[in-house]
């Protein structure tokens, strides 16, 4: 059970970690990739990479669940002197707000914040609290519901005012952090060139070069099992060779997880999109409405639907099969 908004931490704290996040991304760059790659493009791949999400709160979507609590007698409005660490159970109601974002963030205080009324947590992805139910008292009782609502309406709004103000401020730390880097590898491979001393093979198996052979992504040519303007279908090869591009570029995020760490699952699609994007010159979309829904990619021919794909991250077989069933 996650509680929400430590007093002790603030959200300094979460873009310190995201700071040392970048710094070892960075570190760990190829000097080659730094150095000729378009400066600004690696910039903006950054940025995009640690970019912050906002946070949104469905207060008008609550909903609430019964249990009984035990709990002190000392602790209940009227408080018993007789026996006060006795412990009696009482009904309770546990209110549950759905959210969208990242629910790590949600440890952190903002900067302006108010003390809670309630113990709010996080449980099965939305923000849960509980109140007593010591009378049939409706309308104090939504009273009391409103007063945690409008607390945590208030929370998200100040949250988000400060995610602004984070990627501004990380935009900037990326810039430079990169920037620098850039600048000492030119200044130290600057140094090495005005030795005019070859490098040293010392310590090499042998000293023939060798070409190292390296598999770039071509692009994917789409072709038809019948070209029909009318119902242009993708043939078998094609379509087998757009879902081996998807799996080498999402197995590459195990080689590095730090390019996803920070993505939710629509996050990591559009990492996916912009790939096929690059490599298909066909419409490429994500969440297109679909006929009585939607999807996660669309390639599209035109008008027509060519390619169709639903994007879940991997709980266990025993999550896909049940996300499955509802399709």
């Amino acid at each position: 059970m996650i509680t929400l908004f430590n007093m002790n931490s603030n959200l300094y704290d979460y873009t310190e970690n995201i700071k040392r996040n970048i710094d070892e991304r960075i570190k760990s760059m190829d000097d080659i990739e730094i150095l000729s790659n378009n400066e600004n493009d690696c910039i903006q791949y950054l940025i995009k990479l640690f970019k912050v999400d906002f946070i949104e709160l469905y207060p008008d979507e609550i909903s609430y669940a019964k249990k009984s609590k035990k709990i002190y007698k000392k602790d209940l409005p009227r408080k018993i002197s007789f026996n006060p660490y006795e412990k009696v159970e009482v009904p309770s109601i546990v209110l549950s707000v759905p959210f969208k974002g990242d629910m790590d963030l949600l440890i952190y205080r903002p900067s302006r914040f108010q003390l809670p009324p309630n113990n709010f947590y996080i449980e099965n992805g939305s923000i849960c609290f509980d109140l007593l139910k010591l009378n049939n008292d409706s309308e104090g009782f939504k009273r009391e519901v409103n007063k945690s609502k409008d607390y945590l309406t208030i929370m998200f709004e100040n949250m988000n005012n400060d995610i602004v103000k984070i990627n501004q401020d990380l935009e900037i730390y990326i810039k430079n952090a990169f920037k620098n880097k850039k600048e000492n590898l030119i200044k130290e491979n600057d140094f090495f060139v005005s030795l005019d001393i070859p490098e040293s093979n010392s310590g090499k198996i042998n000293k023939k070069t060798y070409s190292i052979p390296i598999n770039y992504q071509n692009k994917i040519s789409i072709n038809f099992e019948k070209l029909s303007k009318l119902n242009p279908t993708l043939d078998y090869n094609t379509y087998k060779e757009i879902l081996t591009s998807i799996y080498k570029y999402c197995s590459s995020f195990e080689q590095h997880p730090e390019t996803c760490k920070h993505h939710d699952e629509e996050g990591i699609r559009d990492l996916v999109l912009a790939h096929l994007s690059s490599i298909i010159d066909e419409s490429v979309t994500a969440e297109s409405i679909n006929k009585s829904g939607k999807t996660d990619i669309l390639i599209k021919h035109g008008i027509s639907n060519i390619f169709v794909s639903e994007c879940k991250i991997w709980y266990g077989k025993k999550v896909i099969l049940k996300q499955l069933t509802n399709y």
